[in-house]
């Protein structure tokens, strides 16, 4: 792989998707949820190019974003997401690139239980903009801390696998990137 994508077993993406298991759902059908259809297995992906990663994190299913925010900026996949949370626990995260704004959301049994927005109008401070639903188990610590990979990290506390190996990765590439 020419581009690293694991920093300390963390994956580099600024948007994750996680789908609690079982839901039947391959890779090839949940990338077509998220019209990625035409994307292929890749083993090198194109450095900074578009990709997008799935894998097994525990009993979740993992679908996370490029550096272009592909997922993150498609109208279609907040209403995939919130059809997928009427069956399925969903939780997904963001954290920004050039700024210090994140989100994270929690889908459960059918309805939203936690959403927590963060912007960062300075790019360099934090404002809540959305704080909605019960608190999740260890969520306090974190946004007390106040650092980097707030989303990513509080997957953890849900018991989602948040490190992972270059063997855990499955990369999908479009079609002119694919090798």
């Amino acid at each position: 792989m020419t581009d690293p994508l694991l920093y300390g077993g963390c994956l580099h993406s600024p948007f994750f998707i996680f789908i609690r298991q079982p839901h039947g759902y391959s890779d090839t059908e949940i990338l077509a949820l998220f019209k990625l259809s035409s994307y292929q297995r890749s083993t090198e992906p194109t450095p900074h190019g578009r990709h997008a990663i799935m894998a097994d994190a525990g009993d979740w299913s993992m679908l996370a974003d490029d550096w272009y925010y592909t997922l993150w900026h498609m109208k279609t996949t907040r209403p995939v997401i919130e059809g997928l949370a009427e069956y399925h626990e969903v939780y997904i995260c963001m954290e920004g690139d050039c700024d210090r704004s994140f989100d994270f959301v929690h889908y459960r049994k059918g309805k939203l239980a936690r959403k927590y927005v963060v912007s960062s109008p300075s790019y360099s401070n934090r404002v809540v903009a959305e704080d909605f639903g019960t608190p999740l188990p260890g969520e306090a610590a974190l946004l007390k801390n106040d650092g980097y990979n707030i989303g990513i990290e509080l997957a953890g506390t849900l018991g989602i696998k948040n490190r992972f190996t270059d063997d855990d990765l499955r990369i999908y590439t479009p079609p002119r990137d694919a090798k």
